[in-house]
């Protein structure tokens, strides 16, 4: 065991005392000051890293540009096959800064692990071992999304397989640590007619029952009025009652429009998350309304995440089965839909174990 602590974020470590990168037994060569610059990032996960404190921190006594900046990350992303498009460890936050997207642990001399210390890390989200993947794609969304690129996730997988796990782990790291709405939608299996938004309105609750509920119900008066008319409890009688009369006969159309205009309206005050469980499920509409949300060109603070069983036991004629092929093939320029990723058993490295180990018996 090396003397001193190793920084673990799977499949690789960082040997600190070595500046060397490791993926399992197989070295990857990187130079002095990218080494700097990932060592610094892995040691400051899930918050935004500005440029003028990575410029201090590797470079105290030196100005560098940005440009020298881009070029080591470039090699830095490189050496983790790191995608900058689709991030697994560095997220590019414009014009300010970067964010270190994976979950890290510290392996010390003593052979325990702990998660890095960070002032956005979560006490409330539980450990889970094989998904540092599927997580970083959501962390990497959420990134995307708080500065206005909407962003659609699809996470598909059979019954019983973690879906809901990760989304939950997810959730409440995002919501310890930024100032963010989340509705949570859930779809249910049904036989015949299924109420049409159902999990719209399920989400649109909590919402509404959250600590600013009022500026929510505020702004579906204003903007949405279709959907607050159906959320009674949200409103006192007097208020229902004038609602009703205002949107008597409201089309479908003028529904998805209203919804599409209040979210941008709570975007502008704070990010918003939509997550929407087993769509496999959902009602035609709620579908057709996830596809408007997908397809508008506004920007916004919105992320909407469904889980969902695998497509292919869908039937092909299936409203969920033909969107998720059709953003997958023709998305809207300010909104970009990560591919369904059909999770599996989780494949779990030896880092993984050992940081499992070293939480289970100390």
């Amino acid at each position: 065991m090396r003397a001193t602590s190793q920084l673990l974020f799977a499949p690789y470590r960082l040997d600190l005392q070595n500046e060397q990168l490791w993926r399992a037994d197989h070295l990857i060569p990187l130079r002095a000051k990218p080494f700097a610059l990932l060592r610094f990032m892995a040691e400051n996960p899930a918050r935004l890293v500005l440029h003028e404190e990575l410029r201090k921190a590797i470079w105290p006594n030196t100005y560098v540009s940005e440009g020298v900046l881009r070029v080591y990350l470039r090699e830095v992303r490189a050496a983790l096959e790191d995608d900058p498009e689709s991030p697994r460890f560095i997220e590019t936050i414009a014009r300010r800064g970067y964010r270190f997207l994976a979950e890290v642990q510290r392996l010390t001399s003593a052979g325990t692990s702990a998660a890095v210390d960070s002032t956005t890390e979560s006490s409330k989200t539980p450990a889970i071992v094989g998904r540092n993947a599927e997580l970083a794609r959501l962390r990497g969304a959420f990134a995307k999304a708080s500065i206005g690129a909407r962003q659609v996730v699809f996470l598909n997988g059979e019954a019983g397989i973690g879906k809901t796990t990760i989304l939950e782990t997810f959730l409440n790291e995002v919501a310890d640590r930024d100032e963010v709405w989340i509705g949570r939608g859930q779809c249910v299996e049904h036989r015949g007619e299924s109420e049409p938004y159902l999990p719209m309105l399920d989400a649109l609750h909590r919402l509404a029952h959250h600590t600013d509920g009022a500026r929510v119900i505020e702004t579906l008066s204003k903007h949405a009025p279709t959907w607050l008319v159906q959320m009674p409890g949200a409103i006192d009688d007097a208020a229902f009652n004038d609602l009703q009369k205002k949107v008597d006969g409201a089309s479908q159309q003028r529904m998805l429009r209203e919804m599409a205009d209040a979210l941008e309206q709570l975007c502008l005050q704070r990010p918003v998350v939509l997550a929407f469980e087993d769509l496999h499920w959902s009602d035609p509409s709620t579908i057709t309304l996830l596809d408007l949300l997908a397809r508008r060109t506004e920007r916004a603070r919105l992320l909407v995440i469904g889980t969902h069983r695998p497509l292919a036991i869908l039937a092909a004629e299936h409203p969920l089965r033909i969107l998720a092929h059709e953003l997958a093939d023709d998305i809207a320029r300010n909104c970009r839909c990560l591919r369904s990723r059909r999770l599996r058993s989780p494949s779990i490295s030896e880092t993984e174990l050992s940081a499992m180990r070293a939480r289970r018996y100390g």
